[in-house]
């Protein structure tokens, strides 16, 4: 898999860091690349059950038909 590089910044990474480490344990340390993949996954599980449930609507592009 290639690497991928964003850019975040410095208050971004702190807040990144501070959840790694809250999250991490002895023997079990948890990183920033981790959290952000984390969130990454959960942002397009969302988007696509949005996306599955417009579809079930008869919902074509997210709009409705008004009459």
């Amino acid at each position: 898999m290639a690497e991928t590089s964003i850019y975040l910044d410095e208050d971004l990474k702190a807040d990144l860091d501070e959840i790694a480490h809250d999250r991490s344990s002895p023997g079990d340390r948890v990183s920033r690349s981790a959290i952000i993949q984390e969130a990454a996954q959960e942002y397009v599980d969302r988007h696509r059950s949005d996306e599955n449930l417009g579809e079930s609507d008869g919902d074509i592009g997210g709009s409705q038909a008004t009459n």
